[in-house]
């Protein structure tokens, strides 16, 4: 049966590229588990608070057939496997489940791991019953109901819909080379954004109370004061009031229409 034989990963400030290749077809895979491993500056695992080693299983969207992902929910590359031999690592650092962006200026590798139905004798992968999550609550136009005291309602919900598969381990994980996430390159800083996950980011926060207005966007962005909390300046990483100081500092360039 073949196996992994090697596996890479470049990095900008945004995003992780990942690439491995195999030395013959692996028999029953159904895809590649991610697993995001940060490292420390001698190249070690780091440890969180709790003593437990700094790994996170990259999130995954796309279920198997016979599931349903509704609400658009994360899960993770262990319960619904990368199905290729190439993948990008989108939440290096935006997060799945939250505005908080992850540091930069760390060091991180990946380990590569595939994963077939499973059967007796092969290890386990995590147990891909489907946790119940909240999610706002809805009404019949689709618009989230808002109680009295200004929050929304909120409603229990499968993390997805459909039969659980259980997976188990085809071979064991095949690590990439170790990877600075930084934006300094010599005596300069390059900057690259992520936009598709940017472009569900700023989505969402326009239906957070269920109605898309027009001209709503131009509205924001011209008006400080309804800027969203959480966003910030990846050039100075100034919040949302010093983004105007950073932009009024950028050289100006002229605007190009149509492409």
């Amino acid at each position: 049966m073949g196996t992994i034989v090697a596996a890479h990963a470049y990095v900008n400030n945004e995003v992780a590229y990942l690439a491995w290749d195999i030395d013959a077809k692996i028999d029953e895979c159904l895809g590649f588990e991610v697993v995001r491993v940060y490292l420390d500056e001698q190249g070690n695992v780091s440890k969180r608070p709790d003593g437990s080693e700094d790994r996170v299983t990259c999130a995954a969207w796309v279920a198997f057939k016979g599931q349903r992902n509704p609400h658009w929910l994360p899960q993770t590359t262990s319960l619904w496997p990368v199905q290729k031999l190439s993948w990008r690592d989108l939440t290096l650092r935006k997060r799945r489940n939250e505005m908080k962006r992850r540091p930069d200026e760390v060091r991180v590798r990946y380990e590569i791991r595939p994963l077939g139905d499973l059967k007796p004798g092969m290890q386990a992968a995590p147990d891909p019953t489907p946790e119940l999550v909240e999610i706002n609550k809805r009404d019949q136009n689709g618009k989230p109901i808002k109680k009295n005291d200004g929050t929304y309602e909120k409603i229990a919900v499968k993390a997805y819909d459909g039969p659980p598969r259980p997976l188990g381990y085809l071979g064991p994980a095949i690590s990439t080379n170790p990877v600075h996430v930084t934006r300094k390159r010599g005596q300069f800083e390059s900057t690259f954004t992520n936009g598709i996950l940017a472009a569900q980011w700023l989505r969402n926060v326009l239906l957070e109370d269920g109605v898309k207005q027009p001209n709503e966007l131009i509205e924001m962005i011209s008006n400080p004061a309804k800027w969203h909390p959480q966003i910030s300046c990846r050039r100075c990483h100034s919040d949302a009031q010093g983004i105007h100081e950073c932009i009024r500092r950028l050289p100006c360039r002229p605007l190009r229409v149509g492409g």
